[in-house]
């Protein structure tokens, strides 16, 4: 992640510079995470939760694929209406 922000480094003004170093740090901690998460997802185990989860509580399951739904849809129907650059 550094490499990629070699280029604005001396950009910035002298009293920002520590800033944009931990700005910097975090970026590549939070990738770091990420490519961490990414290693151990399972969708197996994912899926088996959420039979798992119907399975115990079949309301629940309902009632939260209609939430994630109606969500989905409201976020894919407002995104229309966005201004375009």
């Amino acid at each position: 992640m550094n490499e990629k922000t070699e280029p604005f480094q001396d950009k910035f003004q002298p009293e920002f510079q520590d800033e944009f170093e931990k700005v910097a740090e975090t970026a590549s901690k939070v990738k770091e995470e990420i490519d961490q998460f990414m290693k151990e997802f399972d969708l197996n185990s994912v899926v088996h939760r959420v039979e798992e989860f119907g399975r115990e509580n079949p309301i629940g399951l309902a009632l939260s694929a209609l939430t994630l739904g109606l969500a989905a849809g409201f976020l894919i129907r407002n995104s229309k209406h966005l201004p375009s650059d």
